[in-house]
């Protein structure tokens, strides 16, 4: 009966039930966070910028889950704030990640592993967790259906993938010599609705999670060493 039930289901088109939604936790598992929904967007940023703390985080304490991709960007899962359900002593498992002391985009990792959770913060109800962290409700690792590169102007010597796709350090930032398309110099197509649809209707969230206490709190201040945003 239940062969016969999916084959009339793929014959007249009757659409599968909605799969519960992700979470996202650290490397051990003592921060964990519920959303309400899939990711609003999914994309791999590669400014210098968010790859500096996210490699901060690898080199000093390689013990948390890398928010690093294969080519070198940092994956990102955007999320609504009143999508997100935060463990409720948040703020006593996180610690603040900023460039320069006037940087005001701040980064979150937990104590615990040092697994970076939000990898940007930004002026509306919005937030990119660190999408290795992400989860399917069956434990398996979330994968967006479409992989979106942006902000590859800002990388160090972006360009197209050459025959052997090598790194090498040159003056304390990592040189990028391959990212493969899509990508996009700035932000990659879909965002800026995302951002404008977040901007007018997003629900707010109150959470002081979402902020460092204090300017004081921040543990972590890189220099920086480039020209883009920080």
């Amino acid at each position: 009966m239940d062969l016969l039930s999916g084959a009339a289901a793929s014959i007249f088109g009757e659409s599968m039930p909605p799969q519960p939604p992700p979470f996202w936790r650290c490397r051990c598992g003592s921060v964990k966070v519920e959303f309400s929904t899939a990711p609003r967007f999914c994309f791999d940023c590669h400014c210098q910028s968010c790859v500096a703390c996210a490699e901060f985080c690898m080199t000093n304490i390689p013990s948390g889950t890398s928010a690093l991709s294969e080519c070198g960007g940092v994956k990102k899962a955007l999320f609504h704030c009143g999508d997100c359900t935060l463990p409720p002593d948040a703020h006593e498992k996180l610690y603040w990640i900023r460039v320069t002391t006037e940087g005001r985009n701040y980064r979150s990792a937990t104590k615990c592993c040092n697994t970076l959770m939000c990898t940007a913060s930004l002026p509306i109800a919005l937030r990119p967790f660190n999408r290795n962290g992400l989860y399917n409700f069956d434990g398996s690792r979330y994968e967006p259906a479409e992989l979106l590169r942006g902000n590859c102007a800002h990388a160090a010597e972006p360009g197209p993938a050459p025959a052997s796709a090598d790194r090498v350090f040159r003056g304390g930032i990592r040189l990028r010599r391959s990212i493969p398309e899509p990508r996009a110099d700035g932000m990659p197509e879909g965002m800026l609705s995302c951002l404008l649809h977040a901007a007018a209707f997003a629900p707010g969230d109150g959470n002081p999670a979402w902020l460092p206490p204090s300017p004081a709190a921040f543990d972590v201040t890189l220099p920086k060493l480039w020209d883009d945003p920080e």
